[in-house]
């Protein structure tokens, strides 16, 4: 089967290598992908290899975390993107929640932390 892989496949398994990131980062960052894609190939084939590259337990362990608070955000955020009459976005009084009155107001770095948003609830 192997032989059937083109060579720009195998170019891609390049960027893994040591450089100006080690190789053991790179697997860190492809499982944390692999998280956010929901590939359980990918997941255990990173997985595998980050623990072969030398990443401890607990650095696999923050890195799914990590990938998992990311995903969190962006259906938090992507959720204000389409609101009705009916949603918080759409109401003077709570949208600046989601960043504006649809979601896609200008946004500041306080409105990005909970201690900066108005009328935290």
């Amino acid at each position: 089967m192997q032989e059937l892989v083109p060579e720009a496949y195998w170019a891609f398994l390049e960027a893994f290598k040591d450089g100006a990131l080690p190789g053991k980062t790179k697997e860190l960052m492809a499982l944390g992908i692999a998280q956010i894609a929901q590939c359980p190939w990918c997941l255990q084939a990173h997985t595998q290899k980050a623990a072969l590259a030398g990443a401890s337990d607990a650095e696999i362990a923050e890195t799914t975390f990590v990938a998992t608070a990311m995903a969190a955000r962006s259906a938090w955020s992507h959720g204000g993107c389409a609101p009705s009459k009916n949603t918080r976005a759409s109401r003077p009084e709570t949208a600046h929640l989601l960043g504006g009155r649809h979601g896609i107001g200008k946004r500041t770095s306080a409105s990005h932390s909970v201690a900066g948003r108005k009328g935290n609830e």
